[in-house]
């Protein structure tokens, strides 16, 4: 089955975090960071994706804490929120059902809001992949 999530960039990011550092960056140097971003968040996907496979609760919440920083810092909040929510979720000793839940959410956020910051990208004509 295909996944069909497509959400256009303004509701996947807080539109007003990410031009502030458009702003605060400058259009010199925009198209670095949001290669920086997207090469953060493919890292941050994996961490997360090996600490689910090894089973490793400590580390999941690492992985998460740490998605929530990458995604919460660039204005990537439906990524970010739902990050913290699992960080919180275990934390808590939350129920694996749950946790299951977020982390499936975090797995189709993911891809969508990398994808959403390559169109971004041709959009500023910043160029393609990372």
């Amino acid at each position: 089955m295909t996944d069909t999530l497509q959400l256009p960039f303004e509701e996947l990011f807080d539109v007003s975090v990410t031009r502030e550092l458009v702003d605060i960056a400058g259009p010199d140097a925009i198209g670095e960071i949001l290669d920086a971003f997207l090469s953060d968040l493919r890292g941050g996907l994996d961490r997360l994706a090996l600490a689910e496979a090894d089973l490793d609760r400590d580390e999941l919440q690492l992985a998460a804490h740490a998605l929530a920083g990458i995604a919460l810092s660039f204005g990537a909040a439906l990524l970010g929120n739902a990050a913290r929510s699992l960080e919180a979720e275990i934390r808590n000793a939350g129920r694996a059902d749950i946790v299951l839940d977020r982390l499936a959410t975090i797995r189709r956020l993911g891809p969508h809001t990398g994808e959403a910051v390559e169109d971004l990208k041709r959009r500023l004509d910043f160029g393609g992949g990372v």
